[in-house]
C-alpha cells in the first residue's frame, strides 16, 4: 500500500538527516512527507472505509502531534463503531495527556455500556478515578470488575490499594487474602501475602 511506502521513506528521510545537519531542508522534505501520508490515508478511507486503516491514521495523527484532528477522527471512530473499545481508548489516552478526567471517566462509561462485560475497561476507569483521588468510586469499578474477572490477579491489588488509601487496613488484608489460589504454588507462598 501506498502509506507503507511513503512511512518507509519517511524512516529514510530521519536516516538521512542523522546523517547530515541540513535541518530546514529535513523539516521541508518530512512535512511534505507527513501531508502525504495524511493524504493517502484520508484517500484509502474513502475508497474502502475500512476500521483498522481508520485506526492506523489515528495512530499516524498522534505520532505527528496532530491531536485536534487526532480526536476529530476518534470521534468518527467512536460514532461508527460504538462497540469496539479502541476508539474510546484512543480518546482516553489524548485526553490524559491533557488532564481532563471527567471527560475520560465519561467516555469509559460510554465504553462499559457498549461493553459491559470487559473487565479491562471497569480496571481502566478505576485508574482515572485515581488520578482524581476518588477512592470510593475506583473502588466500585474495580468490584464491578473482579465480578466479571475474580481469575485477575491485578485486580486484587488495585482493590488493595483503593481500600489502603481509605484506610481499611483490615479489609485491604483480607483483600490480599483473597487472591486466587492458582498464583501460588503453595499455602505459604499464600500466607507471605498476609501483613
Amino acid at each position: 500500500m501506498l502509506v507503507k511506502a511513503m512511512t518507509k521513506y519517511k524512516q529514510n528521510l530521519l536516516k538521512q538527516y542523522d546523517e547530515s545537519n541540513q535541518e530546514s531542508k529535513f523539516k521541508i522534505l518530512y512535512d511534505q512527507t507527513n501531508e502525504q501520508i495524511r493524504q493517502c490515508y484520508n484517500e484509502g478511507i474513502l475508497e474502502t472505509d475500512e476500521e483498522t486503516l481508520q485506526r492506523f491514521r489515528i495512530d499516524f495523527l498522534l505520532e505527528i502531534n496532530e491531536k485536534q484532528e487526532a480526536i476529530y477522527f476518534t470521534d468518527k471512530y467512536i460514532e461508527k463503531y460504538p462497540k469496539n473499545v479502541e476508539g474510546y481508548q484512543y480518546k482516553a489516552n489524548i485526553l490524559f495527556e491533557e488532564k481532563k478526567f471527567e471527560q475520560i471517566i465519561e467516555l469509559y462509561d460510554q465504553a462499559i455500556f457498549h461493553s459491559p462485560t470487559n473487565f479491562q475497561l471497569q480496571y481502566e476507569k478505576a485508574l482515572y478515578l485515581e488520578k482524581q483521588e476518588r477512592w470510593v468510586d475506583a473502588l466500585k469499578c474495580i468490584n464491578l470488575a473482579l465480578k466479571i474477572s475474580p481469575q485477575s490477579l491485578h485486580l486484587y491489588l488495585q482493590k488493595f490499594q483503593s481500600l489502603a488509601q481509605l484506610n481499611h487496613f483490615k479489609k485491604a488484608r483480607q483483600c490480599c487474602r483473597m487472591i486466587p489460589n492458582l498464583y501460588y504454588d503453595t499455602d505459604q507462598e499464600m500466607a507471605q501475602c498476609d501483613f
